[in-house]
């Protein structure tokens, strides 16, 4: 969908947009482009908790302590991939320490 999407926005682009129809296509081709790699770059809440297999609860802890970043979208928090990646690689096996269960 996302190379759909690239070649219809260099088609408008490359035309000229002339018309109200061509300018609602690319708007089109500009939103699915931007929702394609938002969706790909990004976790939600649940989504992190059911990798580390803990509660949402958890991971919010997990956020608020600064273990790894996230943003906004609208009334969702999104965790970037990357970063939710380097947490895994830099946290012992049981990636959820006792501090951060609130038992320490």
């Amino acid at each position: 969908m996302i190379q759909e999407a690239l070649n219809l926005y260099r088609h408008f682009q490359g035309a000229g947009v002339k018309n109200s129809i061509a300018a609602s296509n690319l708007t089109i081709a500009c939103a699915l482009l931007r929702k394609e790699k938002s969706s790909q770059a990004t976790l939600t809440v649940s989504e992190v908790a059911e990798r580390l297999n803990v509660c949402e609860k958890t991971v919010r802890k997990l956020l608020k302590a600064g273990d790894m970043s996230h943003t906004w979208v609208g009334n969702q928090i999104r965790i970037p991939l990357d970063d939710f990646e380097q947490y895994l690689k830099r946290s012992p096996k049981r990636s959820i320490s006792h501090h951060h269960l609130g038992l320490a």
